[in-house]
């Protein structure tokens, strides 16, 4: 499971049993423990998650058709020619977004050259944000690049302030003469975000933000009562699902975990309905004090027994941005949501159970 681009999360599932022995005749008062540790969920949501950029990758494919040249017959050009504003193509946020100060933003650039021409020097591509004529950064080839072969280098973006959608364009693309050649193949422009950090991040008030999920994988036949199973009964189980959270983000959440099975069908979830973690408290637009939360689930046997079926596990984590006020609302890079999800399921064995 993955909290994406845009959440870190670690899964631990181990199982532990400790039985008595069949052979004894005869059993003290003593109670006996034996313990499962469910899932255990840990992660937090920084300004850096919600921007949803770490890793984000860009391809851009450019074809002999998108130059007007075509792709099955051969064509020749005595002369260099000059595309311009060849393609174009979105990096995305999301909804949450008004603008993001970059601490620090490197993006690796692939150009790849399959064409049957050599790419020239003074190939230019440019940043742009969309919905303005503002120009972020623009990029300039400075050697001319063969067929056959490939370039890399690295774009720095640090101390820029991005809005929720980065426009990239190859705004002109130069080529040289050929003779009798076919553009069947590709020119791809290959784009990574990386080493990025926030420096504040502004988002707008009022809206939903699509559900974080993530899939694991998941044994519960390994959860066994063995012999003793007919003779467990609700009363016996002390099993409990935790959750404790500490939100410092504007920025209200739900979350809920569900077990599947091998048809991918819901079997049972933990919470009823959701685990309920409201956003940082705010005097307007400004930050005033975390909101912590914690809630426990009782989980009866019968539950158990579904989730003994179950193949899968998926986490569901809903964000928005719903009752604070303004447009807008900042988020500085020291602000985090820190949550922990923790299951146990603990049997008391005592002698009236083997009786």
């Amino acid at each position: 499971m993955k909290f994406n681009p845009i959440l870190i999360l670690m899964l631990i599932v181990s199982i532990l049993l400790s039985q008595a022995s069949c052979k004894k005749k005869t059993y003290d008062d003593t109670p006996l423990a034996s313990q499962w540790i469910l899932p255990i969920l840990k992660g937090n949501i920084t300004p850096l998650t919600i921007t949803t950029l770490k890793n984000k990758k860009l391809n851009l494919i450019v074809t002999g058709d998108d130059l007007g040249i075509s792709t099955n017959s051969p064509t020749s050009s005595p002369i260099p020619l000059s595309f311009l504003n060849v393609k174009s193509d979105d990096i995305e946020t999301n909804n949450l977004i008004e603008s993001i100060v970059l601490d620090t933003c490197l993006i690796d650039v692939k150009i790849t050259n399959n064409f049957p021409v050599t790419i020239l020097a003074g190939t230019k591509i440019k940043f742009k944000q969309a919905g303005s004529l503002m120009e972020i950064m623009n990029f300039t080839l400075d050697n001319n690049l063969p067929m056959g072969q490939n370039k890399t280098f690295e774009l720095d973006l640090s101390g820029k302030t991005i809005g929720y959608k980065i426009i990239v364009e190859i705004e002109e693309l130069k080529i040289d003469a050929y003779s009798n050649e076919t553009f069947s193949e590709d020119l791809t422009f290959d784009f990574l975000f990386k080493n990025v950090s926030v420096h504040e991040l502004n988002i707008f008030t009022n809206q939903e933000y699509l559900n974080m999920r993530d899939t694991a994988e998941f044994d519960g036949s390994a959860i066994e009562f063995n012999e003793f199973d007919n003779k467990i009964t609700d009363s016996t189980v002390n099993a409990t699902f935790r959750y404790t959270s500490s939100n410092g983000l504007p920025i209200n959440s739900y979350f809920q975990t569900y077990f599947l099975d091998d048809f991918n069908q819901v079997i049972d979830s933990i919470f009823t309905p959701n685990a309920d973690m409201p956003g940082a408290e705010y005097d307007g637009t400004t930050f005033e004090k975390i909101t912590e939360s914690k809630g426990t689930v009782f989980v009866p046997k019968s539950r158990i027994e579904k989730i003994k079926n179950a193949k899968k596990i998926v986490y569901v984590l809903e964000l928005n941005s719903k009752g604070y006020s303004g447009a807008f609302i900042t988020i500085k890079k020291e602000q985090k949501f820190d949550l922990k999800i923790v299951g146990d399921l603990k049997l008391i064995l005592n002698s009236n159970i083997f009786n």
